[in-house]
């Protein structure tokens, strides 16, 4: 028996175009792993706070039409943002979609600024302003009817930041999708924030993640060490060089 939408999940499609609603409502029949929608049409306020914040780098979003929703995998009673559980999730969203006939993108697939929870109807099926219906079945299915909600989202998407070229190379190499993406990054940079960079906080975030990403911590580490080591040994060799000079001036003055 597949998983149920809750009734915030419901109202979060409000406003969503039906075709997005007919392939939520498909897919979490399916889904082998249960999610919750965390929003869907979105005001343009909010839109500009994700735009200032970094969390988006567009003004021109489907969700201010209502042609994008955001879902995320509901692990352990509490929504998951790790990327595992996101490819074990898109399965069933892209299933579903071609069930019915739907041309639905996932920010998971995109090259650059990768968006997990991120689904969009495409642009050359959709445009701004098409709103019809033309799921197969999407009238038996039904919809929403449109309105504009106020987004509760439990955590805020985190700000992307850019990858030094070196863990970037890595990463691309491992052909780990997610774990080179920015969301994933983000993420990293805002959890060691919130662990205030203790030990027992940071081992326990690295055993968390796949091996793309401990690779991409290992690799930052490395760096930093082989800088302190190199920066360091050459302050060494700048002191005991200077010393020694100081000793020779010395002797001479006293004609030693």
């Amino acid at each position: 028996m597949g998983f149920k939408l809750s009734r915030r999940s419901l109202s979060r499609l409000n406003g969503v175009h039906p075709d997005i609603v007919a392939v939520i409502r498909l897919a979490i029949q399916n889904t082998p792993i249960d999610f919750a929608v965390i929003e869907g049409l979105r005001s343009l306020d909010r839109q500009k706070q994700l735009v200032a914040s970094g969390a988006s780098q567009t003004m021109n979003s489907r969700h201010l039409t209502g042609h994008a929703v955001d879902i995320a995998p509901f692990v352990d009673g509490q929504i998951s943002w790790h990327w595992p559980h996101y490819h074990q999730l898109a399965p069933a969203i892209k299933e579903a979609a071609q069930e019915l006939g739907v041309s639905l993108e996932w920010g998971g697939d995109w090259r650059s600024f990768k968006d997990g929870p991120h689904w969009q109807l495409s642009w050359d099926e959709y445009g701004k302003t098409d709103m019809a219906p033309r799921a197969k079945g999407a009238k038996a299915i039904g919809h929403v009817p449109n309105a504009v909600v106020q987004i509760d989202t439990p955590a805020p998407p985190p700000k992307p930041v850019e990858l030094p070229e070196g863990v970037a190379a890595i990463l691309e190499d491992a052909d780990k999708a997610p774990s080179s993406s920015s969301t994933i990054m983000a993420q990293v940079k805002q959890w060691l924030g919130s662990m205030g960079l203790s030990g027992a906080g940071l081992l326990a975030f690295f055993r968390d993640q796949d091996s793309a990403v401990q690779m991409a911590i290992l690799a930052i580490v490395a760096a930093i060490a082989i800088y302190l080591v190199v920066s360091g040994g050459s302050h060494v060799v700048k002191e005991r060089t200077r010393k020694q000079k100081e000793a020779r001036a010395t002797k001479e003055a006293l004609g030693l």
